[in-house]
């Protein structure tokens, strides 16, 4: 008995009672509601398989029944099969409306009776082994016909912390609402969360990927694999954490771009991202300058203290500038103790006053074994269409003369 699917029978009559019995009892484990209230409570203590629901019934009828059943996602997959003696379409059409999968009218056919029970019974035995098998899975796996959610895989509940998925189902009614929005993932425009599937799928897949905030609010990044249900308008969507694979692609892009010493872009990334510097020169009416900046007497510093108290200069002298400019504005290590500065202006004239605050912030400031040294600077600004290397000649000559004129100088070109 044991291995029986277990069948509640929900009927207020007993003689209805006895004939589905001696119908079915060969082949199912039987268990018997004779009100709406047993019947809810049956659902909740055993692990039923399928109902049968009379639907006429004093107190709480068969309609009612079914749907406090489908309001907890959990008893959701229980097929439920109507016994009723009305052959009405208005009574079929509220039957399926309130969440039931079929109806059979009295008195039994006991063939057909047998028949229904064994086909639905065999689907619901195929979707609790789907679902026992994406709970053995280690990704996040959801189950969605686009717009709402049916099913969450025990490493989802356990990702959101929730003990169950009637918890999470109260909290989102779409995965795509546990989405992040931040630079370099999908995330679904304004309103258009009914779409997100669709437009996700349109993405190569190695964009197809979204942030969420897990149970100890730590981000992660996950790659979405859609794949559809044949003849169904459902989904099974696969999550994958790819967070890893992700921050060791950041680190070695930032090992390729960043200078080892001082943690300032390098020539590479200058490279890498030239059109970022040159296209759209007056985008928001932002003008570009390009700098040069240069320690003075950078080689006695090397000679006189060593390379390693050199190093640290180096360091520091690159914390006093970005301590002293913008997040738009790009340093970049050129080479030795020569630096590009890439400054968005609004207006040309200030570019003197912005290279005069960072030359005072470096010559005020207190270097390590070395104490106060200067820098030369040349500069100009980047003209429309000009390509960004002739800019960068422009500057590296203005450098030479503030040399020439005694260094700790600023020289415009």
């Amino acid at each position: 008995m044991d291995n029986k699917p277990i069948v509640l029978v929900v009927d207020d009559e007993q003689t209805n009672v006895d004939i589905v019995s001696n119908i079915l009892t060969d082949r199912y484990d039987l268990r018997v509601a004779h009100n709406g209230t047993k019947a809810l409570m049956a659902v909740e203590k055993f692990d039923i398989d399928l109902i049968l629901l009379d639907i006429q019934m004093p107190g709480i009828n068969g309609f009612e029944v079914a749907k406090k059943i489908r309001e907890q996602k959990k008893y959701d997959h229980i097929p439920i099969i109507f016994l009723t003696s009305q052959k009405n379409e208005d009574s079929i059409v509220t039957g399926f409306d309130v969440g039931g999968n079929d109806y059979i009218t009295k008195p039994f056919n006991p063939k057909e009776l047998i028949a229904r029970v064994q086909t639905h019974l065999h689907v619901h035995q195929l979707q609790k082994f789907l679902e026992m098998m994406l709970n053995m899975q280690s990704t996040i796996i959801v189950l969605s016909d686009g717009e709402d959610l049916t099913f969450i895989n025990k490493t989802g509940l356990d990702f959101f912390n929730f003990g169950d998925s009637d918890q999470f189902f109260k909290h989102f009614s779409c995965i795509c609402d546990t989405f992040v929005n931040i630079k370099g993932v999908f995330y679904p425009g304004p309103d258009e969360n009914s779409k997100w599937i669709e437009d996700i799928q349109k993405l190569p897949q190695k964009e197809r990927n979204v942030a969420i905030r897990s149970k100890d609010d730590k981000l992660t990044i996950f790659q979405v694999s859609v794949q559809s249900i044949a003849a169904s308008k459902m989904f099974i969507i696969d999550f994958n954490d790819i967070t890893e694979s992700i921050e060791q692609q950041r680190l070695l892009e930032e090992q390729v771009t960043h200078d080892p010493l001082t943690g300032t872009y390098n020539r590479t990334y200058f490279h890498q991202n030239i059109d970022k510097f040159t296209k759209n020169n007056r985008h928001n009416d932002m003008l570009k300058a390009v700098a040069f900046l240069d320690i003075d007497y950078f080689k006695k510093v090397n000679d006189t203290y060593g390379h390693d108290v050199g190093d640290v200069i180096l360091q520091e002298f690159v914390k006093v500038i970005q301590n002293s400019i913008r997040e738009s504005d790009t340093l970049i290590r050129w080479g030795g103790e020569e630096f590009i500065l890439i400054i968005s202006l609004q207006e040309s004239s200030l570019i003197t006053t912005v290279l005069e605050k960072l030359r005072n912030a470096i010559k005020n400031y207190s270097f390590t074994t070395a104490g106060q040294i200067t820098c030369s600077i040349g500069a100009t600004l980047l003209q429309d269409d000009e390509n960004i290397y002739t800019a960068i000649k422009r500057a590296d000559t203005a450098l030479y003369q503030s040399k020439s004129d005694g260094r700790n100088k600023i020289t415009l070109l």
